[in-house]
C-alpha cells in the first residue's frame, strides 16, 4: 500500500486504487489522474474503486457522514472523476455502480468491527467506533435500492494509459473480464 504521490519506481502493468480518490480533493483530481497515467506502461490497467456522488450538488450542511465517516473527504460526482481521467489520457472503458454489493461488504465490516471492538476503541476511541458501527448497520438498507441510496454510491470505473476506471490497450469489457495477472 502506497501514497500515489510517493511512488516513483514505475511503470507498472497494473495500478489499483481502492478508497483513495475520495481523499484526493477536487483541486487535485487532475494531478491524481496524471500521476496514475504516468505510472502505467502502455497497455496497462488502472482500477479505481471508491465512493462518489451521483450529482454535483454538495451535501446539505453538516451531515453524519461528513462529520463522522468521511471527515475531510470530498465525494466527487462521477462525471468529475471520469473527466479528470480522460483529460489525463486514460480511456474510461467501464463504469459500474457497486450499490448492490455494498450492503454485504458493510455487514462483513460490521462483524469484523464487533469481533475487534476493544482494539477499535483503544485505537480510535469509543465515539468513532460507535459512529462506524452505526453507519455500517444503518447504511445497507439505504444503499440496497435506488430510491433509498440517496446521492452516494460505491463506483467501479475502468480505464487505460472513475468512481472506477479499467482498461487494457485494445481490450474492452467489464472489470470481471480482466483476469488478475500473476
Amino acid at each position: 500500500m502506497s501514497d500515489y504521490r510517493e511512488i516513483h519506481d514505475g511503470p507498472f502493468d497494473e495500478v489499483v486504487s481502492i478508497g483513495m480518490y475520495e481523499h484526493v480533493g477536487r483541486s487535485e483530481l487532475g494531478h491524481y489522474a496524471r500521476t496514475v497515467h504516468g505510472l502505467l506502461r502502455p497497455g496497462g490497467l488502472f482500477l479505481n474503486h471508491g465512493i462518489a456522488r451521483l450529482n454535483s450538488q454538495p451535501p446539505r450542511g453538516d451531515t453524519f457522514i461528513s462529520r463522522y465517516i468521511f471527515p475531510g473527504a470530498e465525494l466527487h460526482p462521477v462525471a468529475e472523476i471520469v473527466t479528470a481521467m480522460q483529460i489525463a489520457g486514460l480511456e474510461v472503458r467501464v463504469i459500474e455502480s457497486m450499490r448492490e454489493h455494498y450492503p454485504l461488504t458493510l455487514r462483513y465490516w460490521a462483524a469484523n468491527l464487533q469481533a475487534h471492538k476493544a482494539e477499535a476503541i483503544a485505537s480510535a476511541g469509543h465515539e468513532r467506533e460507535r459512529a462506524w458501527r452505526l453507519y455500517m448497520l444503518r447504511a445497507p438498507p439505504k444503499l440496497s435500492t435506488p430510491a433509498r441510496s440517496r446521492s452516494i454510491r460505491p463506483w467501479w470505473p475502468a480505464s487505460e494509459p472513475v468512481t472506477v476506471s479499467l482498461q487494457r490497450h485494445g481490450q474492452s469489457g467489464s472489470p470481471r473480464d480482466f483476469p488478475a495477472s500473476g
